[in-house]
This record gives C-alpha cells, structure tokens and sequence, in this order.
C-alpha cells in the first residue's frame, strides 16, 4: 500500500541518517584504530556534511533528530557532529544554498577545535573549573583561530572556519562573551552556530549542573534573544526545533510518559 511504502522510504531515509552520523563521528578520530592522514579526513568530513545537507533536503526532521544522539565515550565528537547537524537544519530552513550550506556545517565542525590544544588534565577535569582555569579554557577559540590558520593557510575556506572558531563564543550585542570585541559585526555562521553549540552544551552533563532537559534548554536559548543571541535567528531556532525538542519527554493525555523523536514545530504531543 502506499501507507507501507511511505513508512518504508521513511525507514530507508532514517537509515541514511544514522550511517551518516556514524561516518561522521569516524571521520571526526572516534572509533579509529590509527589517526587518518589530514588529506584523507578533511575530505571524509566534507563528505559527511554533503550527506546530511542532502539528508535535509529529503526530510529536514530526519537530521533534526541526530541532534539527540548521545555517545557518552566520544563527547567531545557527539557534541560537534550535533552542532554541525542543528547549524545544517537553521541553515536549511534559512534557505542557504548548497554551497552555503557546505561552508557552514564544515565551519561548525571545526568551531570548537581550539580544545585539541588545551591540557589533557584541563579537558578531563571533572570538578568545575576554578576561576583561572576557566580563563584557560577560554583561550581555546584563540586557540582554534590559528591553529586553523596555521595548518589551512590564509585560503578564503581556511579564514572563515578560522573566524567561527574565534567568534561563536561572542554575544550578539559584544557586551560579554570570549574573546573581547569592542567593535564590529559577528559573521552570520558565528551567530548561528553560537545558538547551536549552546543548545548542545546545556544537553550535556557539566562538573558543575546536570544536562538541561530539552524544553528547557529551548527556553533558556529564548531568553539570550538580543543579548547572547541573533533575536532573528532565535526565532528561526525556536521554530525549527519546536516547543518539544528531539529527546524530550513528555506526558500524554492518556497519563503516558513517551520520548519525542522527531522535531515538535510547537505542536503538541
């Protein structure tokens, strides 16, 4: 029937998804037996931020639904594939063209690589950080600036994952945030994958809080609007995501508990 075929295809399209997600977190060091030669991983990271751009254009929800995806021994890659994905999905429903699209989730990939140059210990450490230490940790979107430069050249690619990776922790309005700006204008691919890799960050469990539950992590990314955030790309955010975000839980009218798979675009459950 055409109700089987459909779920079929449905099926087949999740699928996709997931080995995407997977080449993805192999191509990002998890899994590996040896580190792959630099050629060989910047070209397999390409590739996976073509799949899920062309996931997204089948059915957008089936990429907003990685972004609930937790693999608690690869953190640090769990958090980057699900920024890259939610930065893909605002991206998609901005209207981005491809080719935007493929600078965006490759930039969003390489946001937080300034981490790979911080102490081991420092990464590891799981009591909040003291208030040098957290200064420290700061220093890694320096950090990622030029190490992106320094291994990339100062190519037009290159400078611009180089610029997300120094801006995505600025406020929209520069009055706070890291590093210090006074002046200027924040590259579109920081604001969005600045609301991105914040909404993951509060998902995750951190020395000092638990993870936020989904909904209130929408909320708490709603009240930066203006201040912390690009208020129109909030509002594109919050209408992606929907009022009950991949991963949350909720009670039905039956008095069930159920785990919302796919994005609520503020539908009830």
């Amino acid at each position: 029937t055409k109700a089987e075929d459909a779920a079929q295809q449905s099926y087949l399209q999740r699928q996709k998804c997931v080995e995407t997600y997977t080449t993805g977190m192999l191509a990002l060091g998890v899994g590996g037996k040896k580190k792959l030669p630099e050629a060989v991983q910047r070209r397999r990271q390409s590739q996976v931020v073509r799949n899920l751009i062309e996931a997204g254009e089948e059915d957008l929800d089936n990429i907003m639904n990685l972004s609930a995806v937790k693999a608690s021994e690869a953190a640090f890659e769990n958090h980057v594939m699900a920024t890259t994905v939610l930065s893909l999905s605002m991206g998609m429903s901005l209207g981005l063209n491809r080719k935007h699209l493929l600078r965006l989730g490759l930039c969003a990939m390489h946001a937080d690589v300034g981490e790979s140059q911080l102490p081991e210990e420092l990464m590891e450490k799981p009591e909040q950080f003291s208030p040098s230490e957290r200064k420290e940790m700061e220093t890694h979107a320096v950090k990622g600036f030029t190490h992106l430069l320094d291994k990339h050249g100062f190519n037009a690619n290159s400078l611009e994952r180089a610029l997300v990776s120094l801006e995505h922790h600025l406020n929209f309005d520069l009055k706070g945030g890291y590093p210090e700006v006074r002046r200027g204008e924040v590259h579109l691919f920081s604001r969005i994958v600045a609301i991105c890799d914040t909404y993951n960050a509060l998902l995750s469990d951190r020395p000092h809080r638990p993870a936020f539950p989904p909904d209130q992590a929408v909320k708490i990314i709603a009240r930066g609007a203006g201040t912390r955030f690009d208020p129109m790309l909030c509002k594109v955010f919050l209408s992606s995501i929907g009022n009950y975000p991949p991963g949350s839980l909720v009670e039905l009218s039956s008095g069930e508990v159920a785990v919302v798979f796919g994005a609520g675009r503020g539908d009830r459950p």
